[in-house]
């Protein structure tokens, strides 16, 4: 009988002994289980205190509206403009006033050598003439370029040598000087491949070279 009541205390000792063990063992697995969770709480909290105003800038690179990058002046470009022969250089012929000094009362500014080809109903013709000063072109003898055509009055026009180029001017009163075309009012420069219309005559500046 003694045996077996020693047996039941063994038995009872052993089944206590493992419940003991159990709740250790549970016990310790809720701790475990809460450490972590404690540590990242308060790792979390140190490095929201740490983060330095770098770190803070540099978040402001995810930013989806970024400031816009500063805008660079860049100088505007002027256009390049061709210069338009057929447009006045004065107001008007007027403000060509006479200087003393030249053939016509104009100062003189060198000579230009000037190449010509003339188409007339009586045929053509090409020449070289020296404009120094004044060079008139009419129907009269007293021209510098006599042009023998009913169509051209007596005076007709004159080329003017400038400082840089050759101008030319009307100088008739009944018959229409055009310069490529369009009815010559004032004083123009002229350029190599502009043609004068005197009546029926045309004519063709080949060249025009300063000597």
């Amino acid at each position: 009988m003694f045996e077996n009541e020693l047996l039941s205390w063994i038995i009872m000792g052993a089944v206590a002994l493992s419940l003991i063990l159990s709740v250790i063992t549970l016990i310790m697995q809720i701790l475990r289980g809460r450490s972590p969770k404690q540590k990242s709480g308060k790792k979390g909290k140190a490095g929201a205190k740490n983060k330095s105003p770098s770190q803070s800038q540099q978040g402001m690179g995810n930013n989806p509206y970024p400031a816009p990058p500063p805008q660079v002046w860049i100088p505007p470009v002027n256009p390049v403009v061709q210069e338009n022969h057929t447009e006045p250089l004065f107001s008007g012929a007027s403000q060509y006033s006479p200087m003393p000094g030249g053939a016509g009362g104009h100062a003189q500014y060198g000579g230009y050598q000037v190449s010509i080809k003339e188409t007339a109903p009586m045929g053509e013709r090409s020449y070289e003439i020296m404009v120094s000063g004044e060079f008139s072109i009419g129907r009269s003898s007293s021209n510098g370029l006599q042009i023998d055509h009913s169509t051209v009055s007596g005076s007709q026009c004159v080329l003017i040598a400038g400082p840089d180029c050759v101008f030319v001017s009307n100088k008739s009163n009944s018959n229409v000087t055009l310069l490529n075309g369009a009815k010559l009012t004032d004083t123009r420069p002229v350029k190599p491949g502009d043609s004068l219309h005197l009546g029926k005559v045309q004519l063709y500046l080949l060249d025009i070279r300063k000597s």
